[in-house]
C-alpha cells in the first residue's frame, strides 16, 4: 500500500469513520426490522416501508462524510480541521462507539433469536392445519388469504350509444363466475362488486369494504359485431397495475377474451392451477352473437326480480335457445327464469314443470359441470320435495365453483329448511363474507340466527343490512319476528308497520301485521290490516288465511271454517305456512263432529313425505304436521301407523336446535308430549315460553289436541299473564301513536 493511501487509512481510522459506518449500518437493521413489524400491524402501505428503506440508503454516505468532516469535542462539534489535534479526544469517543455497536449487536442478535424460535413457533403461524375443520374456512383463513382476493368491479359501457350496459355488465358477472370456479381465489359476491357501479370511489376504499387485495375493471365498447374491451388488473395496497390489456376482436371472440383475462388474472396473482382448473375456464360457448345478446340480456332482467322483468328474461332466453338449441348457459338461465317465476306465484306448476326440468336436462347434458344449471336443479329437486337429490346437486355445484354465493346461499337454505340451522349458519356467514354488501346474503345470516333464538346476534345484523339499503322492508319484519320471541308484540307491530311503509304492496307483511294486532287484541287494526292485505292479495293463500285465523280468534267458528275448508279443497299452495293453518283450523271443525278421513287427506296431499314408511322428514315444519297427523291417527285408531309416526318425529326433533324447539315449534312440541302421555313436559314447555308468549295464544284453550292440560292451573296462570302483558302493551302503543287519543282495548 503506497504512504498516501496508508495514510488516508489510518485518518480514516482516527476520524471514527469506520466505527460510524458500522454503528450506521447495524442502526439502520434494527429500525427496518422494528419498521417492518410496526408497519405491518398498522396496515401502512408498502410505499412507506420503500420510502424508508431509500432514506437509510441515502443517509449512509451522509453519515460517513459527515463523520470525516466534523469532530465531537467537549464544546460541542467542529471543523475537524479547526480542532488542535493535541486536544482532540476521538481515542474517547471511538472507545464509546465500540460499546455502542456492541451493545446493537447484542440487540441484533436477541432479535435473530426470538424471530426464528419464538415468532416462528407462536400459535396460528405454523402451516399446520387445525383438526375438525369444517367445510366452510373460518373468517381468520378468509382474512389470512387476501393476497389471493379479488373483486370483479362491473366493466363500463363506453358505447357511443350508451345502450349497451347490460353487454358490460354481463361481461363482468362472466368474468366474475369463471374466477369463482378457482378454489384458491377468494372472489367477491356479485352484488357486492356492483353496489359501486356509477361510482368513482377510492380502490383503497373498495378494497377494505369488500376485504379484496386486487381489483379487476375494465370497459367495454360495442360497434355493430365488433367489441373492444379494456381490463386492468390492480393492487389495493398501491395502487399500482399488475396487469393490464386491450382486445379489439369479433363479438364470436368474446369467450377467448374471457378466458384470456381469467388466465392473465391467474398467472398476475401466482396461483398454481392443478387438474382441471389448468384447463380453459369457459368452455361451452355460442357462435351465435345474437343468442350470446339475449342471453346477457336474460341475465340482466333476472337481477331485477320484478315479474314483468322475470318474464321478459325468459322471453330472451327462449330466444338465445332458438338461436342455438347447443347453447348450455342459456338452457340453464330458462330454468332459473321459470323456477323464480313459480316461487313468486307468476307461473303455474304445470306451467313451471313443462320449462324447468326439461331446459336443465338439456343445460346438464349438454355441460355436466354447468354450475349454474347445477344450483338451480338442486332449487326445483327443493320444491319437488326431492331433498335428498337437492343437497347432492348444491354440493355438485360448490365442489365446481367454491366461492360461487349464489350456490352457496342456496344450498344454506336447503340446511336451515332441513333443520341444520348450525350449518345453514356457516355457509351463510361464508356467503356474507365473500359478499359484505348483498342484503340477501346479510339477511340469510340474521334469519339463521333468529331462528336459532339468537335474537341479540340476529338483530345487530338486520341492523347492519338497513345500512346496506335502508329502502329494504325485510329487515324491519326480520326485526319485528325477533320481538315476537322477546314477547314485545308492541315493538313488533311499530317494526312491522315500517315494512309495510317501505313495501306498501307486500299483501303478506300486510297480514303479517294483522296478525300481530289479534294477538295485542286490537280488533279493529287487526280487522283493517287484513281487510288491505286481502284487496292486495285476492285470492292469495296468506290474505285468506290471515282472515281464517281472525275469525276464529274472535269466536266466528262458522266463517273461519268455510275459509279455511274452500281453500283446502281448492289445494293452494303452502306459502309461509298457510296451509297448516287451515289444516289447524280444520281440526277444531274435526272435534265436533267433522271428517278427520278427509283432513288426512288433506294432511297427505300437503306433507306426503311424512306418510311414507318409515315417514321422512327434510325440513324442521313438518313437526307441525306430524303432530296433527298424530292425533288424527290416534282418534281413528290407527295405532300402528301413529306409533310409527311419532318414533320417527321424536328422532328429527332430538336433531333440531333448542332454541327452534322453543320457538317456532313450541305448540307442536306441547302437542306430542300431551299425545305421548308427558303432559308435564308439556306444561312446563308453555310456562317457559320464549318471552313469556306464545303465537295465537288465544286459541290454545280451544285447541283439541291440548284439551287434557288447558284447564291446568299453571297453564290458564300463564295464558292470563300473557293476556295481561298484550293489555299492557296495546295501553303504551296507543299512547305512544296517538296520545290525545289512546282508547282501551276493544271487547
Amino acid at each position: 500500500m503506497s504512504e498516501p493511501s496508508q495514510n488516508f487509512f489510518q485518518e480514516l481510522k482516527r476520524r471514527n469513520v469506520f466505527r460510524v459506518g458500522a454503528a450506521y449500518v447495524v442502526t439502520a437493521w434494527l429500525v427496518v426490522q422494528v419498521a417492518d413489524v410496526a408497519l405491518e400491524a398498522f396496515g401502512s402501505p408498502e410505499w412507506v416501508m420503500k420510502t424508508l428503506l431509500l432514506l437509510l440508503v441515502i443517509g449512509f454516505p451522509i453519515a460517513l462524510i459527515f463523520a470525516w468532516a466534523f469532530e465531537k469535542t467537549p464544546e460541542g462539534l467542529k471543523l475537524e480541521k479547526n480542532v488542535d489535534r493535541s486536544q482532540s479526544i476521538t481515542p474517547v469517543t471511538g472507545k464509546k462507539m465500540d460499546r455502542g455497536i456492541i451493545i446493537a449487536l447484542a440487540i441484533a442478535v436477541v432479535f435473530l433469536l426470538v424471530d426464528k424460535f419464538v415468532l416462528q413457533d407462536a400459535p396460528g403461524v405454523s402451516e399446520q392445519q387445525p383438526t375438525g375443520q369444517t367445510s366452510v374456512e373460518p373468517q381468520e383463513a378468509a382474512e389470512a388469504s387476501r393476497d389471493l382476493s379479488i373483486a370483479v368491479l362491473p366493466f363500463v359501457d363506453m358505447s357511443e350509444a350508451g345502450d349497451s350496459a347490460y353487454f358490460a355488465d354481463g361481461l363482468s358477472e362472466e368474468l366474475l363466475n369463471l374466477l369463482a370456479k378457482i378454489k384458491e381465489l377468494q372472489v367477491a359476491g356479485r352484488t357486492s362488486s356492483f353496489a359501486f357501479k356509477g361510482q368513482n370511489q377510492d380502490l383503497r376504499i373498495i378494497g377494505e369494504q369488500l376485504s379484496v387485495e386486487n381489483i379487476l375493471e375494465g370497459s367495454v365498447r360495442r360497434v355493430g359485431d365488433k367489441v373492444r374491451v379494456t381490463a386492468q388488473l390492480i393492487s389495493v395496497n398501491d395502487g399500482y397495475h399488475i396487469w393490464s390489456e386491450t382486445y379489439d376482436r369479433e363479438l364470436t371472440d368474446i369467450f377467448a377474451i374471457q378466458d384470456d383475462i381469467a388466465s392473465h388474472v391467474v398467472a398476475a396473482l401466482k396461483i398454481e392451477l392443478l387438474g382441471a382448473q389448468s384447463a380453459p375456464l369457459s368452455q361451452f360457448e355460442t357462435s351465435s352473437a345474437e343468442a350470446y345478446n339475449f342471453y346477457l340480456l336474460g341475465k340482466g332482467r333476472l337481477r331485477e326480480m320484478s315479474f314483468s322483468s322475470l318474464r321478459k328474461a325468459l322471453e330472451n332466453f327462449k330466444q338465445a335457445v332458438a338461436l342455438d338449441a347447443g347453447y348450455a348457459p342459456a338452457h340453464a338461465g330458462l330454468a332459473d327464469a321459470a323456477f323464480r317465476l313459480y316461487e313468486t306465484g307468476a307461473i303455474s306448476q304445470q306451467e313451471f314443470l313443462s320449462l324447468a326440468p326439461g331446459a336443465l336436462e338439456t343445460a346438464l347434458r349438454l355441460d355436466p359441470n354447468n354450475v349454474e344449471a347445477m344450483a338451480i336443479l338442486g332449487s326445483v329437486r327443493v320444491a319437488e320435495n326431492r331433498f335428498e337429490e337437492a343437497a347432492q346437486a348444491y354440493k355438485r355445484s360448490l365442489a365446481l365453483s367454491p366461492n360461487n354465493v349464489t350456490a352457496l346461499a342456496a344450498y344454506g337454505d336447503a340446511l336451515l329448511d332441513a333443520g341444520d340451522v348450525e350449518q345453514a349458519l356457516e355457509v351463510f356467514q361464508r356467503a356474507a363474507r365473500l359478499n359484505p354488501l348483498s342484503v340477501n346474503d346479510q339477511w340469510n345470516v340474521a334469519d339463521a340466527l333468529e331462528k336459532m333464538g339468537r335474537c341479540d346476534e340476529a338483530l345487530e345484523v338486520f341492523a347492519r343490512v338497513r345500512v346496506l339499503d335502508e329502502s329494504d322492508a325485510s329487515s324491519w319484519y326480520g326485526s319485528a319476528r325477533c320481538m315476537i320471541w322477546r314477547g314485545r308484540l308492541d315493538m313488533a307491530v311499530s317494526l312491522q308497520q315500517e315494512a309495510t311503509r317501505l313495501d306498501p304492496e307486500d299483501f303478506e307483511t300486510m297480514g303479517g301485521l294483522a296478525l300481530e294486532y289479534r294477538q295485542l287484541e286490537a280488533f279493529d287494526e287487526a280487522r283493517e290490516w287484513a281487510a288491505k292485505s286481502i284487496e292486495q292479495g285476492p285470492g292469495q293463500p296468506s290474505p285468506l288465511y290471515v282472515n281464517a285465523a281472525l275469525a276464529a280468534g274472535e269466536g266466528d267458528s262458522d266463517r273461519a271454517q268455510k275459509i279455511a275448508g274452500d281453500a283446502l279443497a281448492d289445494r293452494l299452495t303452502d306459502r309461509h305456512g298457510s296451509a297448516g293453518g287451515f289444516l289447524d283450523i280444520g281440526l277444531g271443525q274435526a272435534k265436533t263432529g267433522g271428517d278427520y278421513s278427509q283432513l288426512l287427506e288433506y294432511e297427505q296431499y300437503y306433507s306426503p313425505l311424512l306418510f311414507e314408511n318409515p315417514p321422512r322428514f327434510t325440513a324442521w315444519w313438518q313437526v307441525n304436521a306430524a303432530a296433527r297427523i298424530a292425533y288424527i291417527y290416534r282418534q281413528l285408531e290407527r295405532t300402528q301407523e301413529y306409533e310409527r309416526l311419532v318414533r320417527a318425529t321424536d328422532d328429527y326433533l332430538a336433531r333440531l336446535p333448542t332454541g327452534m324447539k322453543r320457538g317456532y315449534l313450541l305448540v307442536p312440541v306441547a302437542r306430542l308430549h300431551v299425545l305421548e302421555g308427558r303432559p308435564e313436559a308439556a306444561i312446563e314447555a308453555i310456562q317457559n315460553a320464549p318471552g313469556g308468549f306464545i303465537w295465537d295464544w288465544f286459541l290454545l284453550a280451544d285447541d283439541p289436541v291440548l284439551a287434557p292440560i288447558v284447564e291446568d292451573p299453571r297453564v290458564k296462570k300463564a295464558l292470563a299473564e300473557i293476556e295481561r302483558k298484550m293489555e299492557e302493551q296495546l295501553s303504551g302503543l296507543r299512547e305512544k301513536q296517538n296520545p290525545e287519543q289512546a282508547a282501551p282495548r276493544e271487547q
